[in-house]
């Protein structure tokens, strides 16, 4: 037997059109129907949990992996994180990464720094190697291209992966307002970022006789700084 509960953001799609609303319902049972595959075939519940979600970064009308939310240089970069417990071992393990640009899914890449502590790793030089729980920037970049999965693969095509047509007219219409609050603030007016969506989505997956797991992925809020590392990348608090 087993649950899952799936999640494209809180308290905002209900306000939506219909339409809107129903693509975005649609994502959350795609989402747990890819769980769903994993379940029968034996999967690790992290991976699991990671596939889940991995559906939503590739929905472009989510805010977490392809057409998210832009930095105020124009960029995706993304937070992911997942933390679980197995039964054998009776562990629990976490991983994370934060301010992530280049990678196609972050999740997958959280979900192998998590994986890799159920792992037994010989001693080097007298003492076991310290595995990372989180990496972020570049450094988590350059793992995941080490891992094997999908990135950019130069600086040029980073400055535009992930971005969508939708992600870009709301980077060049939030870049306006933002120059005109600067420039005459008593006349900025109107409602910065009213059509961007700044959820997180994510999932919490349960095998009963197996183990549980949550995962998280975010774009994070619009127009912030490059670099900056999202709540969804802390480890209990996304």
């Amino acid at each position: 037997m087993w649950i899952i509960c799936v999640h494209v953001g809180c308290g905002r799609f209900s306000r939506e059109t219909d339409s809107l609303c129903n693509t975005m319902k649609k994502a959350c049972f795609a989402a747990a129907a890819e769980f769903a595959k994993s379940y029968p075939a034996g999967e690790l519940v992290l991976n699991a949990a990671s596939k889940a979600v991995m559906v939503l970064e590739n929905d472009p009308l989510t805010n977490a992996g392809l057409g998210s939310n832009l930095t105020a240089e124009g960029v995706v970069e993304c937070d992911a994180c997942i933390v679980g417990c197995v039964p054998k071992p009776a562990l629990p393990v976490v991983g994370s990464c934060a301010a992530v640009a280049g990678v196609r899914n972050p999740i997958l890449l959280a979900g192998e720094l998590a994986r890799n502590q159920l792992t037994a790793v010989s001693r080097i030089l007298g003492r076991t190697p310290v595995l990372p729980v989180m990496l972020c920037g570049e450094g988590a970049c350059a793992h995941a291209r080490k891992l094997g999965l999908q990135c950019a693969s130069t600086d040029s095509e980073r400055s535009e992966f992930l971005v969508t047509a939708r992600s870009r007219q709301s980077f060049f219409h939030n870049s306006k307002l933002l120059q005109k609050i600067r420039v005459s603030p008593e006349e900025g007016g109107g409602r910065l970022f009213a059509d961007q969506h700044q959820d997180t989505v994510g999932a919490v997956c349960l095998f009963m006789d197996r183990a549980l797991a949550s995962a998280v992925s975010s774009g994070g809020i619009a127009m912030k700084p490059p670099g900056r590392v999202g709540e969804a990348a802390l480890i209990g608090c996304g």
